[in-house]
């Protein structure tokens, strides 16, 4: 922490996974765990970090302990752990995750995660008076592309929109719920694609979150995939 700090680098840490003792819908636990933390490494610390996300990407199975997730107890957890955060450091600012799909989900309103949003605030209501932001990764093709259609989430070549990113925040603002964003993954890997359309996307995600005031942060994530013969997530690599 030292050391980044005399390099001027900010940490964003993000609380996750579940411990091996506990479940992902066990909000007390991971409520436990975020107030240890926080009491360790958050403001007014040697480290103070004043800004934690709290878990990445509950929504996909990998990071909810390869179960279906479940969007009623991520908001659980979420809630749960900001309270106990709060608790030993009122001034630490925290970060909720959404997303939306038509992946498989447990509970809520549908099968699909395509209600993951309407979900999570039927779960808790209130959520704006415990979180300072909300972190999204939206992934896809071309940032420029509009959606195929209105409340979807795919552009019109049938891949992910960058430009739902509208339908989240729509959903929040909805709920009452008026915070900034922060786009804290967002990546066309080399493994992928050549550099020019690495370039191209990069420099077009920059244009939209700049069209979009209420953007705060944005974390490019991976530039390149170095180990030809290693099977590597693209968001995993150094940028």
């Amino acid at each position: 922490m030292r050391r980044l700090r005399f390099a001027g680098v900010t940490l964003l840490p993000v609380v996750g996974y579940a411990r091996s003792k506990t479940t992902p819908g066990n909000a007390a636990a991971y409520a436990e765990f975020v107030k240890a933390a926080v009491a360790r490494f958050g403001p007014g610390t040697s480290a103070n970090l004043q800004w934690w996300e709290l878990w990445n990407e509950p929504y996909f199975s990998y990071a909810w302990s390869n179960k279906t997730p479940e969007p009623e107890a991520y908001a659980r957890d979420a809630v749960a752990a900001s309270q106990a955060a709060r608790s030993v450091a009122p001034s630490v600012k925290l970060l909720i995750s959404a997303d939306y799909t038509d992946s498989p989900q447990t509970g809520g309103s549908s099968p699909w995660e395509t209600t993951w949003l309407d979900d999570m605030f039927a779960a808790e209501p209130n959520p704006g008076q415990w979180i300072n932001a909300v972190s999204t990764h939206p992934y896809g093709d071309d940032p420029s592309l509009a959606l195929a259609e209105a409340g979807g989430w795919k552009d019109a070549s049938g891949k992910w929109a960058f430009q739902r990113i509208d339908n989240i925040r729509a959903k929040f603002l909805a709920h009452g719920v008026n915070v900034p964003f922060w786009i804290t993954e967002a990546s066309w890997s080399t493994s992928e694609s050549s550099e020019a359309t690495q370039a191209h996307d990069y420099t077009d995600v920059i244009a939209q979150v700049k069209a979009r005031p209420w953007i705060k942060a944005l974390f490019p994530t991976a530039c390149a995939n170095s180990a030809p013969n290693r099977t590597t997530r693209n968001r995993s690599s150094a940028c």
